[in-house]
């Protein structure tokens, strides 16, 4: 993952009217040529930000996504749709199966509630 990179004092040097005298002692074209030089530096290091930025969001997953993933290595995330999808392919846990344990929290919901209603109202 790349990592971005803060425009420093040190891009600025001998680039822009940066380090100048209050009375640079510069010609008007030349300090017109400095002061031209802002948009250039910001307008590449603003592109090689944006750069970094998009080769990282690469290696994201994003939210909401549709394109298949298959993790290949340790750590590699897993989609629910990989899970279910692989689960469902092993023959271990039949879809029906699945149903049930979606259904737990309504459950154990409605195992307290006899337990409160067993035991009179109190726990």
């Amino acid at each position: 993952m790349e990592t971005l990179v803060k425009i420093l004092p040190a891009d600025l040097t001998g680039k822009l009217h940066v380090g100048q005298p209050d009375s640079p002692e510069l010609s008007p074209l030349a300090m017109q040529e400095l002061m031209d030089a802002h948009p250039n530096l910001i307008d590449e290091k603003f592109n090689a930000l944006v750069d970094a930025q998009n080769a990282n969001n690469a290696l994201i997953l994003p939210k909401g996504g549709t394109t298949p993933y298959t993790p290949t290595a340790s750590y590699h995330p897993a989609t629910k749709k990989y899970v279910d999808d692989t689960v469902n392919a092993s023959g271990s846990v039949t879809p029906e199966q699945i149903a049930l344990i979606n259904q737990i929290p309504q459950i154990k919901a409605m195992s307290d509630l006899n337990a409160y209603k067993n035991y009179g109202g109190a726990f």
